[in-house]
């Protein structure tokens, strides 16, 4: 943030960068410095400032920061080194006052002990120097593996209360009243475990402050008067209190429990249950069979729905009679399940009565590892039904058929615990929902299944019926009979589809030719090799991993750059990949698989600080695969791409994927780059070999 802004890439930053741009300037001209000499002191010193922006007036996050203590505040001196290494905080804080930073209060410990007892003894007083505070970072040594080495180590201790009541507030608030809806506070039935009577309290006097001043509802999404609207409750609620009271001592004050418990007394709850599989898995004969023995539960079936009809509100429609919907889709990609609950949380004030919340069940039939590797069993399934499908036909068109199931295993997305949960490799077969990552916390629970064995899909719908009636017991029937259970099974095996849905799309344009790359390999190595990274660690945390890594080896923009230097090699991938096949059935917006495999080298790890992170590769050639494996065919791969790369991620929604091969241009403008840190005109690059051989990575083409 030290330097001029050169290009249009940075010009177009978010507002966040663009903050920190003027917070620095303002921060420096007030004690006569220029950004100029604070950059040329980095320079000389090889040290990164790492500060943070504190300013209640530009965003609000869950503790105060009013003006008079607003501010870049000096977490650290980083030394420009591939491993972490950090100046000792007397030398940061020296660099502050030197430079106009905003403190960072710190003090010393000799022994751990010593350091667990103020960590206490803060804890019970609640704050710190008089202000409320989420927690401390601890500033350490961490003994290497050569037992000899002590590098630099950081971890945070956080307190439970009261940030965790207070974030849980915040978060409360953009789920129940985003600008564009607002849910029923029935629905807090199925949430929060903790502190669910205050979050109630807090959310009624939230929905009247919307009601009165309906500007504030868009401010809060932009992280505007968090602080205010949470002060204005607390006051609320402890104005009848003894003094000392904290609020999240308040869960047990009788007038909130009481309103609470005409809430619960007053609500009725429903369940639908999302489904995630894929073809073969045995879902809609599972949900048919539990449909077929419980006479207030319901199962809908998406492929039901032909274009103009949405399957949404029949979900909808039915959950305002019934006790339980199952919303029969495949639902495999994470997107697709937030998809369908914001649906239905803007559409049910239509259909459902405000007393009435929504409990969301998954239930996910692949829970393995490796999706990929139930391929064979689900093949053998999708092809012993043949045409009996309404959207796959695997008897008329085998090729078709193969390459859904394959996509669909390739990107599948089971839910996944949060990040501060144990890595698991395999979830347990029922987990609450509020362990979730992302969209998937909406779930109550989620049932784990797997496909294998004889009868698996009878198998799963007991499974299924024991594991929901344990949780809510309102939703038992009965302990039904083997020959009950024999016979809905039978009726839901013998279903025949009335509906058959018809792709009559026109020919699609060919956008781009890539590969496919195996995601969770990656992302794990990653993990290990940038475990102490920034820029890794901040696209982590923002959620921007890409959901599915893949090389772009030609884009149709490039041909249109540069006709004559690429209108050949463009037609010659058409005609490797067999474009004409494919552009006919190919649904708009979509990336076809083709039977296009190659052998890829992951070559590079390239970090562009505080920007994104890709791979360079290589791909030496493409060929088919015959039954036996054999590998035919080989051809050299035709590209545009100056760079082969894999964009792992950047660290914001302002920075685009494609940005990737700007950076690399930069990077590789002089040649190849050896290991290490390299500076460059507008950003610098820390690189990593890697020397990584992925096998059978399969080929597509994204059409529009």
């Amino acid at each position: 943030m030290t330097g001029d802004l050169d290009t249009e890439t940075y010009k177009s930053q978010g507002k966040h960068y663009k903050k920190g741009i003027e917070a620095i300037h303002k921060q420096l001209a007030a004690i006569g410095k220029t950004p100029e000499e604070l950059a040329r002191v980095l320079y000389e010193q090889k040290v990164t400032a790492v500060a943070e922006l504190c300013d209640d007036e530009f965003e609000e996050h869950i503790l105060e920061y009013p003006h008079k203590i607003a501010g870049l505040y000096l977490h650290g001196l980083n030394h420009n080194e591939i491993n972490f290494s950090t100046a000792a905080m007397d030398r940061v804080s020296e660099f502050g006052k030197t430079w106009g930073f905003r403190e960072v209060e710190y003090t010393s410990y000799a022994t751990y002990d010593e350091l667990m007892d103020f960590i206490k003894s803060v804890d019970q007083v609640g704050t710190y120097n008089g202000r409320e505070l989420e927690g401390f970072v601890v500033r350490c040594k961490r003994k290497m593996a050569d037992l000899s080495t002590w590098d630099d180590y950081f971890f945070k201790y956080k307190y439970d209360q009261p940030y965790a009541l207070y974030r849980q507030l915040r978060e409360a608030t953009l789920k129940f009243y985003p600008k564009d809806y607002t849910r029923p506070l029935a629905d807090i039935r199925s949430m929060y475990p903790k502190f669910r009577k205050i979050t109630f309290a807090y959310l009624q006097f939230a929905g009247e402050y919307f009601q009165k001043y309906p500007e504030r509802r868009e401010e809060f999404e932009a992280n505007i008067g968090v602080i205010k609207l949470r002060k204005l409750f607390v006051e609320d609620l402890l104005a009848d209190q003894p003094t000392g009271i904290k609020p999240h001592q308040m869960e047990a004050n009788e007038k909130i429990a009481a309103k609470f418990d005409r809430l619960i007394s007053t609500t009725e709850t429903v369940y639908c249950v999302v489904t995630m599989a894929a073809p073969g898995c045995g879902k809609t004969t599972t949900c048919m069979t539990l449909a077929n023995m419980c006479a207030d539960w319901e199962h809908v079936q998406n492929d039901d729905f032909t274009s103009g009809q949405n399957v949404t509100d029949k979900v909808l429609e039915l959950l305002g009679s019934k006790k339980l919907v199952f919303f029969d889709r495949m639902n495999y990609r994470e997107n697709y399940r937030k998809e369908f609950f914001t649906k239905i949380f803007l559409k049910q004030d239509g259909y459902i009565m405000p007393n009435v919340g929504i409990k969301f069940i998954g239930v996910n039939f692949l829970n393995y590892e490796s999706p990929q590797s139930k391929y064979k069993l689900l093949e053998e399934r999708v092809f012993a039904r043949g045409d009996n499908h309404q959207s796959i036909a695997a008897k008329s068109s085998p090729t078709a058929a193969r390459s859904v199931l394959l996509d669909t295993l390739k990107k599948y997305q089971p839910p996944k615990l949060k990040e501060d949960e144990e890595d698991l490799a395999l979830l347990p077969r029922v987990v609450e929902g509020l362990r979730l990552d992302r969209s998937d916390s909406e779930l109550s629970l989620l049932i784990n299944l797997d496909v294998e064995g004889e009868d698996s899909s009878l198998k799963n719908a007991r499974i299924i019926y024991d594991e929901l009636t344990r949780a809510y017991p309102d939703l038992r029937v009965k302990d039904f009979s083997e020959d009950e259970w024999q016979s809905a099974f039978a009726a839901a095996k013998s279903y025949q589809p009335k509906t058959r849905k018809r792709v009559s799309a026109p020919s699609r344009t060919a956008i781009y030719y890539g590969i496919d790359v195996d995601h969770d390999s990656v992302v794990a190595h990653l993990d290990r090799v940038l475990a102490d990274n920034a820029t890794w660690l901040a696209i982590k945390q923002n959620g921007r991993v890409q959901p599915e890594f893949h090389v772009t080896l030609a884009h149709m923009q490039a041909v249109r750059n540069n006709k004559a230097k690429y209108q050949s090699t463009w037609q010659d991938l058409g005609r490797l990949f067999s474009k004409n096949v494919y552009r006919k059935s190919a649904a708009p917006g979509t990336r076809v698989p083709v039977p296009i495999y190659t052998d890829m080298r992951l070559e590079k790890i390239v970090v562009f600080e505080k920007t994104l992170v890709a791979l360079k590769v290589a791909v030496p050639s493409l060929y088919r695969m015959k039954e036996d494996g054999a590998k035919v065919g080989h051809e050299a791969a035709p590209i545009t791409n100056s760079y082969l790369h894999i964009t792992v991620g950047t660290v914001d929604q302002s920075i685009a994927p494609k940005m990737s091969n700007v950076h690399l241009a930069a990077l590789y403008e002089k040649g190849e780059v050896c290991d290490g840190h390299h500076q460059l005109l507008n950003n610098a690059a820390d690189v990593f070999s890697w020397d990584h051989d992925m096998e059978k990575q399969q080929g597509f083409i994204y059409f529009d």
